[in-house]
């Protein structure tokens, strides 16, 4: 069996009871370095695979192949059906291949920080994750005319958040305001409120980073 556990935006405190019980029961964690360094008190002991871009598919195969014999948790940043579409994909295709097992515990979203810090609900924005690779620009000149604030997740380059400014620049003013939401619940949480005309030239130091650009007030 393959646990995928949803283990918050940063706050370790914020995974939830079931996904942390779960983890302390598997022998196997697998996850992203950052992840499992947030919750390593609890993760002594066990055979770790730390996942790496490089070598992305093997180890990918190798959690498969335990996972055919023992109870495997893959950690993921968040809530893994928010922004995790393309590693998503990835597992399900070869948990179908290797005859395994998925069971998916949910976790909490930096989207749900991020709206607690600008005053909305879901339901009043466009979500879109750009945070991929080769993502598709187009989603944002698709939604940035229908009048709801978006809420973005930018590329995972040094240059995504420039990334995302050009393409909202076609469409918008370069004094238009826009929030930058980085390390969301971690000590280090920012916020910091710029005109898009500025974020040509900002570089994030983490790539834990949302951007919220209200539009309600955008006359097209």
């Amino acid at each position: 069996m393959l646990y995928i556990i949803g283990v918050g935006p940063g706050d370790p405190e914020l995974i939830t009871i079931k996904g942390l019980n779960v983890m302390m029961k598997c022998l196997v964690i697998a996850g992203w370095g950052s992840v499992l360094n947030r919750f390593k008190p609890y993760i002594a002991n066990k055979l770790i695979i730390e996942l790496n871009y490089r070598n992305e598919e093997g180890l990918l195969r190798k959690i498969m192949e335990i996972a055919r014999v023992k109870d495997v948790c893959l950690l993921m940043h968040g809530d893994p059906s928010v922004s995790e579409r393309q590693l998503m994909v990835k597992l399900r295709a070869l948990a179908n291949e290797y005859g395994v097992s998925i069971t998916v515990i949910p976790g909490v979203s930096s989207i749900t920080r991020a709206l607690s810090i600008v005053g909305k609900d879901l339901a009043d924005v466009i979500f879109i994750t750009l945070h991929e690779r080769n993502p598709d620009f187009e989603e944002l000149s698709k939604y940035v005319g229908l009048g709801r604030d978006l809420l973005i997740f930018p590329p995972p380059y040094r240059d995504g958040i420039a990334m995302v400014a050009k393409e909202l620049l076609k469409h918008l003013g370069f004094n238009h305001e826009v929030y930058v939401l980085e390390n969301l619940t971690l000590s280090t949480e920012r916020v910091t409120v710029l005109r898009l005309g500025q974020l040509l030239n900002y570089e994030a130091s983490t790539d834990l980073v949302i951007l919220y650009v209200p539009l309600k007030l955008v006359k097209h």
